[in-house]
């Protein structure tokens, strides 16, 4: 950005570059505090918050993710394909949504690719989405620094209480960290086993 100024002593004249740091945020979702135990399954709604330098708020919902695989939600009826390269060249999977009655919309969930990184195209649309997957993991990419993100808890993995406390994260100013780790745990359901009374007596 090249900015010429007839008078370096006007203000107005002056150019602000917003030039912000960005990470990925990273949420690893536990069970029982141990972070040897990643758990796949659990959907979060994600929002983020923002104040700009000029006060400005900017505040976004990014919809749902899923710990440990792709989900992708619309409000209508979608067809999307799953990359394996940025250029869009090598196709692994086309998927057709369904109704999600936890999310209470449209939505594919894609719980059981290998570890990587995917590109997903919805059908009709121009842009397309970038995701990592991993083991009991949710990565948001490019977060600029000062962004509050909220992690709330829809559906818990399998054999899990639902966390409903919302976990809020913020990106700091390390300008030489690029991905921002977090843990969120679950405790596991656990059913005690019963002896069933007869009512006889002895």
């Amino acid at each position: 950005l090249v900015a010429e100024h007839k008078d370096i002593n006007d203000e107005n004249q002056t150019v602000h570059v917003d030039e912000l740091y960005q990470a990925a945020m990273v949420l690893y979702k536990i069970g029982n505090g141990n972070k040897d135990i990643k758990l796949n399954g659990a959907y979060f709604n994600v929002t983020t918050k923002r104040t700009k330098r000029d006060g400005t708020l900017i505040e976004k919902d990014l919809g749902a993710y899923v710990t440990g695989g792709i989900l992708v939600e619309r409000d209508a009826v979608f067809k999307a394909t799953v990359y394996s390269d940025e250029a869009l060249t090598t196709s692994i999977r086309s998927v057709e949504s369904s109704y999600d009655s936890n999310l209470k919309k449209q939505a594919v969930t894609l719980l059981t690719l290998p570890d990587g990184e995917y590109w997903v195209k919805v059908e009709g649309e121009e842009e397309t989405k970038k995701y990592e997957v991993s083991k009991g993991t949710i990565v948001l990419f490019d977060q600029p620094e000062d962004t509050e993100v909220t992690f709330t808890e829809l559906v818990a993995p399998a054999g899990y209480y639902i966390d409903r406390k919302p976990f809020i994260v913020n990106v700091g100013h390390d300008h030489e960290l690029e991905r921002v780790e977090n843990y969120r745990s679950n405790s596991m359901i656990i059913i005690t086993n019963r002896i069933p009374e007869t009512g006889c007596e002895e």
